[in-house]
């Protein structure tokens, strides 16, 4: 009998601070001739954010054929925003209507937990095992918020009240999952399996506004937002090798049954439904260096519990972001035929259809000169493009992989009063070197180049990231230090437009993303 005890530790540090400017242009009506308002938001935003991770596992042989592993993980950290902005609105005159500096301060603390246990058991028949995997997953979460403005136009009488909010959250999740490996015949085999997922998400928000010298709730923000969530799920997978050709053709069920209670507001909505997602794909071995694949599937993207939740969160007192409960999953359709050389070349042609597509909106109410951020379903998309991969050993100490994709998006049906989303063609370039400086000190550099691309009813600039790391090994090669540091450069910014039927946005986001994470693993 063997037993190993392994632990690792990281800790991130994050000093970010965010640049954000927001300019959006109201027009009159869709032909966007004549403009009905303008709107500038500028803040300036100190983020910084700290996070501890733990995790401690043993392995245990209990004999040659059966193998169990137990685990806990835990990240806990915390983060702060504070942003001081302004927030100006102009009437079609170009004349100032308003004129505001805005603070904000939001202050969050989580303490995640994971609780796993797995194993391994070969049968006595060669080929024939058995997999399982459980997993129970605890979250607390917790955001203080506190938003103020001072109106600073003498001719405009409005008074902004204060805002603050209290947002705890408490998230529950298990996971279970079993799986087989039965071999039939001589390159023949099936394997199948169940999955179930548990999931519950409590969420009491609370907001108040001060007016009269008190603090008073904001029955319009305030809401206990409860998200319940089952899904079971069987599958088959089949693979059969004639010849020089591989064949596997798979078939998935799902049944997912949700719950959504928004107690304050005494509303429930109930949901539940039957999926299938069929599989397959094909490989071919013209020799053992060259060989051509094909593919198809068909899977789905749920929106998560917290995309879900309407309860609003502050940028500042004009703007915030808010869940829609009426989003449905994305359904998608997947096919792929590529041609590969040896490990070292592949390449391929992808098209991909959406049914439901997630996306960004915003949504401005110039009365009171507020912007809202959610999600919608769009109709349907496309996504189609030509993949290219490629590793090379340049030297004996350095290689490099590089990751070549062009593609384009193309979404369809009504967004907002409009049916025309133009479709951009994006390049992505990603380039991966890898140095074996001694056999225990080794170093990587990561670049990334995308151009202008597709984001539902907005347009993403091009951006740069640059991503290097080391790593070193101790103790006689138990311990693991790493130390990475991302977007070296300060290049990986966000910026947006969009032009969508009477409304123009253009959204600047100066991020800092240069994030240091230091790493120890010690496995006995």
């Amino acid at each position: 009998n063997k037993l190993g005890v392994y632990g690792n530790y990281s800790y991130t540090f994050r000093g970010e601070e965010e640049r954000k400017e927001f300019n959006q242009t109201q027009y009159t009506d869709q032909t966007r001739q004549q403009i009905s308002t303008t709107n500038h938001q500028t803040s300036i935003t100190d983020e910084p954010l700290t996070s501890n991770n733990f995790k401690v596992g043993t392995q245990y042989e209990i004999s040659p054929k059966t193998n169990i592993e137990a685990y806990v993980d835990a990240k806990i950290g915390r983060y702060e925003n504070m942003a001081d902005g302004t927030n100006k609105l102009l009437n079609a005159m170009n004349q100032l209507q308003f004129d505001a500096i805005t603070y904000n301060d939001s202050k969050e603390k989580w303490f995640d937990y994971t609780y796993a246990v797995s194993g391994v058991h070969k049968f006595n028949t060669e080929g024939k095992n058995m997999v399982f995997d459980f997993e129970y997953e605890t979250s607390k979460f917790r955001s203080n918020q506190f938003q103020s403005a001072d109106n600073t136009d003498a001719s405009n009488p409005t008074v902004i009240n204060d805002r603050r909010g209290y947002i705890p959250s408490q998230l529950r999740v298990f996971t279970g999952k079993v799986d087989f490996t039965n071999p039939i015949k001589e390159k023949q085999s099936v394997e199948w399996g169940f999955k179930a997922s548990l999931k519950n998400n409590d969420n009491p928000s609370v907001y108040e506004f001060y007016d009269n010298n008190q603090w008073n709730i904001d029955a319009n923000s305030t809401n206990h937002f409860e998200y319940k969530e089952q899904i079971y799920a069987a599958y088959a997978n089949y693979k059969h090798q004639i010849g020089d050709l591989n064949i596997q053709g798979g078939l998935r069920t799902e049944f997912t049954a949700i719950e959504i209670l928004q107690k304050t507001l005494n509303e429930e909505h109930k949901d539940d439904y039957l999926k299938w997602f069929p599989s397959l794909s094909l490989k071919y071995e013209f020799t053992s260096s060259h060989s051509m694949h094909a593919s198809y599937s068909k899977r789905i993207n749920r929106p998560s519990q917290f995309d879900l939740n309407p309860f609003r969160f502050y940028d500042d007192s004009f703007n915030y972001s808010q869940g829609n409960p009426n989003l449905v999953p994305e359904i998608t359709h997947a096919a792929e035929i590529g041609y590969a050389w040896k490990s070292a070349f592949m390449a391929s042609l992808y098209f991909n259809t959406t049914k439901d597509v997630f996306t960004d909106v915003y949504m401005y109410n110039p009365d009171t000169n507020t912007t809202v951020t959610t999600q919608i379903n769009v109709s349907k998309s496309y996504n189609y493009g030509a993949n290219i991969t490629n590793t090379t050993e340049l030297y004996k100490f350095w290689s490099v992989n590089t990751l070549f994709n062009v593609f384009e998006n193309r979404f369809m049906g009504n967004v907002l009063n409009s049916t025309t989303i133009e479709p951009i063609l994006t390049l992505n370039l990603s380039v991966q070197n890898s140095f074996t400086i001694t056999e225990t000190l080794k170093a990587e550099a990561n670049a990334q180049y995308q151009s202008k691309s597709n984001l539902g009813v907005y347009q993403r600039d091009g951006f740069f990231d640059l991503s290097i790391g080391v790593s070193k090994q101790v103790f006689a090669g138990k311990g693991t230090f790493k130390l990475n540091f991302t977007d070296v450069l300060n290049t990986n910014n966000f910026y947006i437009n969009s032009v969508v039927a009477q409304t123009a946005i253009n959204k600047r986001y100066d991020l800092d993303n240069r994030i240091a994470t230091l790493a120890f693993t010690y496995r006995i």
